[in-house]
């Protein structure tokens, strides 16, 4: 996803670049996020609009357990109004 502009131009950057290039961008601009909450908040973002399996394309996970399980935090905080609703007004004495 994110090319080399430096002599390695035909490479890929590696994590580990990425990461400290990352945190000192966050650092000058007073954000105090990481790559990884980043990466979780693009993710997050793509699952509220696209399936599981296209999504999958994008965050190059090598499996949809994780996938999933970002899918299941969407899809349990959508639905937690609706559970608590299934209750209301029920008195246990």
């Amino acid at each position: 996803m994110f090319r080399s502009l430096g002599n390695r131009k035909s490479k890929r950057l590696s994590p580990r670049t990425l990461k400290r290039d990352f945190a000192g961008l966050f650092k000058g601009l007073n954000i105090c996020k990481t790559v990884h909450g980043f990466r979780h908040y693009y993710i997050t973002r793509l699952l509220k609009s696209f399936e599981v399996s296209v999504v999958r394309k994008f965050s190059r996970h090598k499996s949809l357990d994780m996938l999933i399980v970002y899918d299941d935090e969407i899809d349990l905080l959508a639905k937690k109004d609706k559970v608590f609703d299934c209750f209301s007004g029920l008195n246990v004495l």
